[in-house]
């Protein structure tokens, strides 16, 4: 069961992600010539992409097992409380980060 719920986040991941593909990767290439001054290459874009895409993926693996360990020990209600927090905190600090 385990299996098939991570491989449907996975590929639900990537339907969300590859129609978004052509703007996220217009948005971090601007964001990159902006602030470092530098013209990005087709090839580094391709490298930052793909590690991007790894990175979801990884990301949702770690997440799955601290959430899965969270709720075995405090519950599912605590653990949704939690991940609300530390989604609004990160949040807060990209915001500052970005002026946004």
């Amino acid at each position: 069961m385990a299996v098939m719920a991570g491989g449907f986040h996975f590929g639900f991941q990537m339907a969300i992600l590859n129609p978004m593909a052509e703007v996220l990767q217009s948005f971090l290439m601007t964001a990159f010539e902006r602030r470092y001054h530098m013209p990005v290459s087709e090839s580094f874009q391709r490298i930052v992409w793909s590690s991007l895409a790894a990175s979801l993926f990884i990301g949702a693996a770690i997440g799955a097992w601290i959430g899965a360990s969270l709720t075995n020990r405090k519950g599912a209600a605590t653990t949704v409380i939690v991940a609300a927090i530390v989604s609004e905190l990160v949040l807060e600090q990209l915001r500052k980060d970005h002026n946004l």
